[in-house]
């Protein structure tokens, strides 16, 4: 996040006024929180509940404001981890870092209804064969009930 930065503190800072925020010193450099773009923000606020250790996490637009490097950068945290994750992306993008077909749960407006399709392992073959990353088999809408598991 900073390069060549000798240390890098996170804390907390109060106003005359009781307000908390969120203040970030890099080399002795103080960061307002209107300073601080939002992918380092994301990046911290997620790795800060991982040190929790949650069950659980849900992020909802997971990857915006993210730098697809920083994106997989978190996948790979969140897997690490061995958090149970729900992300929901509003692009297809962040599923090409899955490792496992397996990881990846759709959600269809079917009827009035949601349905929940898991995509079987025969989806990796399919896309080996058909040279596509996984946000391109989801994007070209192949996805069909027997697809799922």
């Amino acid at each position: 996040m900073f390069p060549d930065s000798g240390r890098v503190r996170v804390g907390l800072d109060v106003t005359t006024d009781n307000r908390v925020f969120l203040k970030l010193t890099a080399d002795d450099v103080s960061l307002t929180p209107a300073s601080i773009p939002n992918s380092v923000l994301k990046t911290l606020i997620v790795e800060s509940l991982l040190r929790w250790g949650p069950t659980l996490l849900v992020i909802d637009e997971f990857e915006s404001s993210l730098h697809p490097e920083l994106q997989q950068f978190l996948m790979d945290e969140l897997r690490a981890s061995n958090v149970n994750a729900i992300i929901t992306p509003h692009s297809m993008i962040p599923t090409n870092y899955v490792k496992d077909v397996r990881e990846v749960v759709v959600l269809r407006l079917e009827k009035g209804e949601t349905r929940a399709y898991r995509l079987s392992e025969n989806v990796r073959e399919r896309l080996w064969e058909a040279k596509l990353i996984l946000s391109d088999f989801l994007f070209s809408g192949p996805l069909r009930p027997e697809v799922g598991g």
